[in-house]
Order: C-alpha cells, then sequence, then structure tokens
C-alpha cells in the first residue's frame, strides 16, 4: 500500500484525513501520531480513555489467543469469511473491524476480500499488540492456517448454518490481504465519512451513529453475538440458575437509517479435554470476572467440558440518502436514533 495515498484513517482531533509518511501519520492540521514499533497507530486521546488501561488486559487476550489458536472456533470463521465474500465479491474500497480483538478473525477475512483494504481497531492495546504479531507471522507465511492443532480436530464439530429471511470508491485503495491496525474506539471512530463497504462486529459494542457515517450508502454490517444456547453447559457448571442469552435490544432496536436483510446461525459442539483448555475459555468470557474465586477454582479442577456454541450472524444495510455526520451526532445526543 502506498505510504501517502490511503487517506482512510481519520485525525481524532480535527477530523482531517491522515497520511502515512514513513512512521507517522499526519493531517493537514499538523497533528501527528506515531506508528509504534509493532506496527499499529494509537488513534485514542488520552481526554477520551475511560480509565488508565481501556479493554481486554493482557491475561485475557492470551487466553483467547491460546484458545482461538487451538481451531476451537474455526466454524464460526469460516463462516464468516464465506459471507465476505458473498456480499463483497466485486466490492472495492474498505472494510473494518470495529473492536477486532487480537485478530483472529481480522486476519483470515482480510485475505478472503484482498482485493479491499483493511483497518481494525481495539480499545485494547494488549489486543492491538497481538494483532500486528499476528499478522507479522501471515506476512511471513503468506497465508493464514485453517487447521485445527491436534485437541480441537478431536473436538466433535458439528457446524451448521441457516439463512433466515434472507435478501438480497476509492480506486487509490489497494490491499494484499494486509491490515492497517489501531488503537481507537467504537464511540469515536478514527475512519473518514462514507469510506468503508462493510463494518464487522464480533462480541463488541455498535455504535449505529458512528458505524453510518464511515459507511457507504448500502454498506453492509455483520454481527456476531450469542445465541439463545451459547455455551450453556459451560454457564451450568458455573450458576445454579442458568437463562437463555437473550437478543441485545440494540440488535432488536434499529435506527430508521439501518435494515436487517438476513440472519444465519452458527452453532457446533466443543469439547475441552484440560482445565487449561476450559480456563482459557472461561478467561475469554464475562463469566471469568463475574464468578467468585472459589465457582473460579471448582471449574479448574474439571478435567474436561463439552459444551455447546451458538452464535447468531446479522447482516444489515445501511439505507442509501441519509444525513451525514453532524446530524447522526445530534439524534444520538436527543435519543431519538432508535425507533
Amino acid at each position: 500500500m502506498p505510504e501517502t495515498s490511503n487517506k482512510s484513517w481519520q485525525c481524532p482531533h480535527c477530523r482531517l484525513p491522515l497520511r502515512k509518511q514513513q512512521q507517522q501519520w499526519l493531517c493537514a492540521q499538523n497533528h501527528s501520531f506515531d506508528c509504534a514499533r509493532q506496527g499499529y497507530v494509537n488513534l485514542l486521546p488520552s481526554h477520551k480513555k475511560h480509565s488508565k488501561q481501556p479493554g481486554d488486559n493482557a491475561e485475557m487476550v492470551q487466553a483467547r489467543s491460546r484458545f482461538l489458536d487451538a481451531g476451537f472456533y474455526l466454524p464460526l470463521r469460516q463462516q464468516l469469511c464465506t459471507i465476505s465474500k458473498q456480499y463483497l465479491t466485486d466490492a472495492k474500497g474498505a472494510w473494518l473491524d470495529a473492536g477486532c480483538g487480537e485478530g483472529w478473525y481480522t486476519s483470515a477475512i482480510a485475505q478472503s476480500i484482498a482485493q479491499l483494504t483493511a483497518f481494525a481497531f481495539d480499545i485494547s492495546k494488549p489486543a492491538i499488540n497481538a494483532c500486528c504479531k499476528r499478522n507479522s507471522s501471515i506476512n511471513d507465511t503468506g497465508f493464514v492456517s485453517t487447521d485445527m492443532n491436534n485437541t480441537a480436530m478431536d473436538s466433535t464439530v458439528r457446524a451448521s448454518s441457516t439463512a433466515l429471511d434472507s435478501k438480497s470508491t476509492d480506486d487509490e485503495l489497494v490491499s494484499n490481504g494486509s491490515v492497517e491496525w489501531a488503537v481507537a474506539s467504537v464511540a469515536d471512530i478514527p475512519l473518514l465519512e462514507n469510506s468503508q463497504t462493510m463494518i464487522l462486529s464480533i462480541f463488541s459494542r455498535i455504535d449505529w451513529p458512528e458505524f453510518a457515517r464511515v459507511l457507504q450508502d448500502n454498506g453492509i454490517v455483520i454481527s456476531v453475538s450469542p445465541g439463545s444456547d451459547h455455551l450453556i453447559e459451560l454457564r451450568q457448571a458455573i450458576y445454579n440458575d442458568v437463562r437463555p442469552y437473550q437478543v441485545d435490544k440494540t440488535l432488536n432496536e434499529l435506527p430508521d437509517y439501518i435494515e436487517p436483510i438476513e440472519l444465519q446461525r452458527c452453532h457446533f459442539e466443543i469439547k475441552l479435554k484440560s482445565p487449561s483448555e476450559i480456563h482459557d475459555l472461561l478467561a475469554m468470557t464475562p463469566h471469568y470476572w463475574n464468578i467468585s474465586p472459589q465457582q473460579r477454582e471448582q471449574l479448574s479442577e474439571r478435567m474436561h467440558l463439552t459444551t455447546r456454541v451458538d452464535f447468531r450472524i446479522q447482516i444489515f444495510r445501511h439505507k442509501p440518502s441519509f444525513p451525514t455526520s453532524g446530524i447522526w451526532k445530534n439524534l444520538s445526543n436527543k435519543g431519538n436514533v432508535s425507533k
């Protein structure tokens, strides 16, 4: 990618385009942001942080990386690659992974739609460090492995996807499956208006006004959230009273400018065969922080666990001919975004 042609990152201070020059991103107002040696840029101003170290800590990121690299969630990643290719076969421009975590999904999808420039951010600096490390190893080998390790291959994987209620730039941007990484927040996306053909949101918060601001007309959002039976056996091992997951109201109460076009399911079963695998799965969920040390210790004594995995994959479309970012923000501040 040419260092000075890609202007899709946006200055978080003045909202002007950023241009990459050597190891810095610069805007016309002379705001500059150094590229970290790992390969990312920090576009989250300190005054916009709600804590000193927001997002997942290093322990959570490492646990999730170990679990995902073992291949337990490979059916979901494969399904997301298929969906992305289906919707973006002839698309040009760029796409965004908003809340990308350690980049396990991002890197694979970036290679499956390599004609598009990929942007990805997370509010967690340890997560983005892990992204850069992963991306570096992919660049060295030239591909993303889709093989599961021996543990995951021994798992019982019964993946199915059912489509429900299905309906059917910028030429300077070029890509070879690489990704531009940043530390940033979903509440203030550092990308230009109408610059993205797709936004991916996996177990991450959705800010509809911000998503609409950066999406092109008819751009799509792919959202992944827990289905009703997600990790139900894990939850039964922790809690006495286990209830099905409810659909997030953000996905039900849509603003007028967002239209649902498809719902798919991805559900299968995984077998965890060691306390360390069980720990890694628990550590990448909110349950790890919601249970007592005694509950955590009881779970750590288990030598194996079989649990269902249940994902809802929803695809939304940004309706064309709606107001620009200033009006989005005004609507959001007045609380009139949702129906």
